[in-house]
């Protein structure tokens, strides 16, 4: 079975299973089911799932520390697996799993779950921070996090809360097997302590580790722990007063060493880093400063450098001397240290003479290395040792590799030079000392050069193939009397390194002269070598030619037996192009050398070009350069210019753009002419350069294009770079180059076979800067002739909708090969816009509307302009609406679908005569509404605005709440018996961090009341119920510009703003206050009078509904009555209010004496709910600046 399989069975099977759980909490339960389905494709991932508390037995406290205490126990069940070999998910009954208390979490549902994510349901890698799911102790109602226990992590704690959190985090970070399990080492598991240095801030020890760490088996697939590791201690001095730096420490060591832990020293109370066994001492403080500051410094892969003992060197062998360096091979016992140690590895030690006199040197060449390394670098210096006997320092190397000039700059450009190589088949440019080189020939000489041929015996160092190529044969170009020899000698270097192999650079000990040491490669090839010469175009300098070249060219030829690339001749007959240069000016050497460098100095050029060399004419005397390919020119400098600047900035997988000649093109034919541009479709005989999977460039001949024919004077380079903008325009349009029509002068975009022009230069000119701007959506200008089965479905005076199917289809992007193509076909939306031939801004603007923002071009997808040409209308392309409200379902690629037949609320907003004055306002509130409270999930979602077509009232779209508003759910189903203490305080602190969003936004609610409360569910849970703020500063009175204006309901309402004052956040609070007596005791405030003038002047006077104090916890009814405070400032401020109702809801005593009283009360509480309101008691909002009067 296929692991796609797998994984559908698997979802088969919770979605089977998924009612026989639940954890009562609908956030939980919808966290747990967002966990299964990204189980991934792997055997052995784990079932995130709901654990019932009885599936425990032989429950053992192993710990505990501040609100987290850890259990041993046997889960009955256990967790679900994968069974192979019956195709099918089973469990593995009776497994040992820690359980992870989290102390009081039952009011913290959005803490847990983050908790959670921490953990990792994916068993590719590691098993110490596994989680198989959730589970709650009924007692307490505290959550549990189910944990695998496979792993014998010793349960020491430091006792210090920041080094436990960090070993926790530390912990919890573990994704691959291979990674080291940080944790609290006991000081009393070290034994044999020796110190090996020591300086006024810390000491280093070598010491055993009895139980050691812990690493993974693969054989065992399991974690078991190496007892009796070797390992190093590292005390910090007086650390115990800085555990900051301790952790910091920590933090840097543990990305260049391996580091197991921290322990203590019970003596002195320092802390100590565990580190995996490593010594640095050489006995000369420059030298051991530089190794722990490189150590400290170390950004690289892995690798450490460090001070090597010279004992640790086996079968020390001289292999070759240079004067004041000798070199050596040798075995290195323990072997460089990556994540581990790799032992018994050969390595070269680079001796260098005298160099205990000369340490300054000795560094500054170390950090020289340092400042050029990077994690590919071909060399790898390893760290220094030093000859006991000699006390000559040594470089331990990687391989023989020779980057010790004497000259500083040189060196540095080795370096540079080196960090090029990449590839296994490339040669190490390299310091080549003189006397490597025998069998030294003179070939020719001048002024300032002279080039003789040699035998290098070494030979040149392939890259991470480790071995020379010995006496091998090569040209050494010695450079005279340089006037700034080392910029002369490096550039020249370069300049080599791109159109010739380049072994490196040496220096002639009698004359000082360098030397720069090229490949033996330079042929010159007779003008007898070539068959079938035929010309294929001309100009007045050049002359060019297709030809079979009998013997072909000369090639890297990679060897399969292991070895390095060989060179060797091409297949004989091969077919080249003949560049022919006459009638010149200057020199024709001179000629011929620059044009042969414009195809040698860029890779780009050449890969494409192919130059395999010079030759000459036997007949006229003329050069001839050798090519596997060419472009054409057009002969007018500004475009041939553009044109090879275009192809030097292409990257190596781009088309290659170029001049095509005209005669190139056939079957061309007219596909649409508008009033600047007119397009041809054609067939392009040779085609457009492509790269294969060779890397070398071949023509695709024979290819469909689109010319684009400029009639207007426009500059064509600046109308090409129009395409060349955006990535999606050159793989959608792909701008081949630039053509000329001979008998018009016009200039021709060549793309590819796509063409577009609406005849309009507004609108083209539109459509094109919506392509360049937007790379998601391609927007274009699309034929009336493209749709069929077009169908009226909406009409009026401006607009009419029609339904159509668009035969070629809208272009998309191929996420999995990132090229584009056409969706045929297609159902879409025609907008078309009546009149608009005479309006083509408005029709503009209209279709900029779509455009502008992502979420738009999301959700409409506006794919293009069209145009009727019965009635010159132009017509808005948009993809199709269907039934209900959209939702960002595709979390891939960001695209939204519609949630259909959803049940949704319908707010009608009465209109008065004079609405059109106050839309603005309104849309205002909406927009604030929609910017502000979208992505809040506790705050009521608002779908959009509609109208009735009858009465022309507007209506909001909102979600519907089912379990309907406070007032109503508390009178529900015996909701108030079952509304435990606990569960109060969770549903306000809910509420209140709703609230706390909002003033977040520097907003306030403006009408806040139980009525604005809404619930999700009827029915009360077990444990929490979801609310919902509503109507949050959106409605008020609609139609109320006034704003002396007071609108709500009286008990809601703060005695300041009754008076007039403006509200603020604090009204808020004020009216939360109320939302806690309604809470407390189910009645609403002052339901036993009129809501009149009466009412409304004793709430200003300071008159507050008063709480039993058996009835509520007294923190609780303190916190109320500062709420209700009647000075604004002496209220709390939202973010103090959620920290007292945070600090009420875990002060068990208090929470414990308020329900046994409401349990006993019970029933006398219920009478007093019946008891009916004041028939003026009005819980519904209103104008109520006719009963403060009194108070203005």
């Amino acid at each position: 079975m296929t692991s796609f399989q797998e994984r559908v069975d698997c979802l088969k099977y919770l979605k089977s299973n998924s009612t026989n759980w639940t954890s009562g909490n609908e956030e939980i339960d919808n966290f747990i089911q967002e966990m299964q389905l990204k189980i991934g494709y792997h055997d052995d991932d784990i079932i995130f799932e709901w654990i019932p508390y009885n599936q425990f037995y032989d429950i053992k406290e192993v710990s505990k520390n501040g609100f987290i205490t850890i259990y041993s126990v046997i889960w009955r069940d256990g967790p679900l697996y994968w069974d192979k070999q019956n195709n099918k998910y089973t469990r593995v009954p009776n497994k040992n799993v820690a359980l992870k208390r989290l102390h009081n979490s039952q009011y913290l549902i959005n803490f847990l779950i983050d908790e959670a994510k921490k953990y990792s349901t994916d068993k590719l890698g590691h098993e110490i921070n596994e989680i198989y799911g959730i589970s709650q102790i009924p007692d307490t109602n505290d959550y549990i996090f189910v944990l695998n226990n496979s792993v014998s992590l010793v349960k020491w704690t430091s006792g210090f809360k920041k080094i436990d959190d960090f070993i926790q985090e530390a912990q919890l970070k573990i994704n691959k097997c291979d990674d080291i399990i940080f944790e609290w080492i006991p000081y009393s598991q070290f034994d044999e302590i020796k110190e090996m240095c020591k300086n006024n801030f810390m000491t280093i020890c070598s010491a055993i580790w009895k139980n050691g760490p812990l690493g993974y088996v693969d054989r065992y697939n399991t974690y078991s722990r190496d007892s009796n590791k070797k390992i190093t201690l590292k005390c910090l001095h007086k650390s115990q007063n800085t555990i900051e730096k301790v952790l910091n420490k920590a933090r840097i060591y543990s990305k260049i060493l391996d580091i197991y832990g921290i322990s203590q020293n019970p003596a002195t109370n320092d802390f100590i880093l565990v580190i995996n066994s490593i010594t640095w001492t050489s006995g000369n403080k420059k030298i051991d400063d530089l190794v722990q500051d490189i150590q400290l410094n170390n950004k690289y892969d892995g690798i450490v450098f460090e001070w090597i003992s010279y004992d640790r060197f086996d079968k020390i062998k001289e292999k070759c001397n240079y004067g004041t360096i000798t070199e050596y091979s040798a075995i290195w016992k323990d072997g460089p240290l990556y994540y581990k140690r790799d032992p018994n590895q050969e390595v070269v030690l680079k001796c260098l003479h005298d160099s205990q006199n000369f340490i300054d040197f000795l560094i500054k060449k170390v950090k020289m290395y340092m400042k050029n390394y990077r994690y590919d670098n071909f060399l790898k210096l390893y760290g220094i040792s030093q000859n006991p006997d000699t006390k000559d320092y040594i470089f331990v190397q990687n391989n023989s590799i020779n980057w010790i000039s004497k000259n500083e700059g040189i060196d540095d450009f080795i370096q540079e030079m080196q960090l090029k190589t990449h590839d296994f088949a490339t040669k190490v440019f390299e310091w080549i000392p003189y006397i490597q080189f025998d069998e030294i020939k003179e070939i020719c000489k001048n002024k300032s050069v002279s080039v003789y041929s040699a035998i290098w015996k070494d030979g040149p160092l392939y890259n991470k193939l480790y071995e020379r190529d010995s006496n091998k044969k090569v040209i050494l170009k010695c450079l005279h009397n340089l006037q700034n020899p080392l910029e002369s000698l490096t550039n020249k270097a370069k300049v080599y390194s791109k159109i010739l192999n380049i072994h490196g650079i040496s220096q002639n000990p009698v004359s000082n002269d360098f030397i720069l040491v090229l490949n033996n490669i330079i042929t010159w090839e007779s003008g007898n070598k070539f068959n079938e010469i035929k010309k294929i175009g001309e100009s007045s300098s050049v002359t060019i030619y297709s030809a079979i070249w009998k013997d072909g060219p000369i090639c890297k030829k990679n060897q399969h037996n292991g070895n390095h690339t060989k060179y060797a001749r091409d297949s004989p007959n091969k077919e080249v192009i003949l560049k022919c240069l006459h009638n010149l000016q200057d020199p024709v050497e001179f000629v011929i050398i620059d044009e042969a460098k414009k195809h040698l100095m860029k890779e780009i050029d050449r890969k494409m070009f192919k130059p395999y060399g010079i030759s000459r004419d036997p007949d006229t005397n003329n050069l001839i350069l050798v090519l596997g390919s060419i472009t054409w020119e057009n002969g007018d400098k500004i475009i041939d210019d553009f044109i090879r600047e275009m192809r030097l900035n292409n990257k190596l997988n781009d088309i290659i753009f170029e001049w095509i000649p005209y005669n190139h093109f056939n079957e061309i034919k007219e596909v649409d002419k508008g009033e600047f541009a007119t397009i041809f479709s054609a067939i392009w005989r040779y085609g457009p350069l492509k790269k294969q999977l060779s890397g070398d460039y071949a023509r695709d001949s024979n290819k469909d294009v689109s010319l684009k024919c400029l009639h207007s004077s426009e500059d064509p380079i600046e109308y090409v770079k129009k395409y060349l903008t955006g990535e999606s325009n050159k793989k959608v349009f792909k701008p081949y180059g630039i053509s000329q029509n001979p008998g018009t002068n016009e200039f021709i975009l060549v793309l590819n076979n796509i063409a577009w022009t609406s005849g309009n230069k507004k609108i083209d000119n539109f459509i094109q800067e919506m392509q360049l701007k937007f790379n998601d959506l391609l927007f274009e200008w699309i034929p009336h002739n493209q749709f069929n089965e077009i169908k009226e479905i909406n009409k009026n005076n401006s607009t009419t909708i029609c339904l159509a199917i668009w035969k070629d289809g809208p272009i998309y992007k191929n996420q999995r090969i990132g090229n584009y193509t056409r969706d045929s076909n297609k159902e879409v939306i025609l907008r078309c816009l009546h009149n608009s031939n005479d309006f083509v801004d408005s029709v503009i603007k209209e279709a900029r509307k779509y455009l502008v923002k992502e979420i738009d071009r999301k959700i409409f997808k506006p794919y293009g302009l069209s145009q009727n040409p019965d009635t010159n209308d132009f017509i808005l392309i948009l993809t199709i609406w269907k039934n209900g409200p959209l939702c960002n379902k595709n979390q891939w690629n960001g695209s939204y679908e519609r949630d259909s037949n959803k049940v949704v609320v319908l707010k009608y907003l009465d209109n008065p005569q004079n609405l059109h004055n106050l839309i603005n306002e309104f849309i205002n509130k909406v927009k604030a509404y929609l910017t502000n409270m979208i992505n809040n999930d506790n705050i009521l979602k608002m779908y959009g605005i509609s109208q009735d077509p009858n009465t022309k009232n507007y209506i909001i779209v909102l979600y519907y709440a089912e379990g309907g508003d406070f007032n109503n759910w508390i009178s529900v189903n015996e909701n108030f018996n079952h509304f435990s203490w606990k569960k109060k305080l969770t549903i306000l602190f809910d509420i209140a961090c709703s609230l706390k969003y909002i003033h977040g936004k520097n907003m306030f609610h403006h009408n806040f009341h139980t009525g604005n409360i809404l619930f999700n569910t009827p029915v009360i849970g077990e444990y929490v119920n979801k609310t919902y703020i509503s109507d949050t500063g959106l409605y008020g009175e609609i139609v109320n510009k006034d704003k002396t204006k007071i609108y709500g309901i009286i008990p809601y309402v703060a005695p300041e703003v009754l008076k007039g004052s403006p509200y603020t956040q604090a009204a808020d609070i004020y009216s939360f206050g109320m939302i806690m007596y309604f809470v407390a005791t189910g009645r609403q405030p002052f339901n036993n009078c009129a809501h009149d003038h009466n009412l409304v002047l004793n709430i200003y006077k300071g008159i507050r509904p008063e709480l039993n104090e058996s009835e509520a916890p007294k923190s609780y009814v303190d916190l109320m009555e500062k709420c209700l405070d009647s000075i604004p400032n002496n209220r709390p401020n939202i973010t103090g209010l959620c920290q007292s109702l945070w600090s009420i809801s875990i002060s068990n005593s208090e929470i414990e004496k308020a329900e046994n009283y409401r349990n006993s009360h019970l029933s006398s509480l219920m009478e007093s709910r019946q008891i009916p309101n004041h028939s003026q008691a009005i819980y519904t909002s209103r104008l109520l600046n006719s009963f403060t009067r009194e108070l203005q």
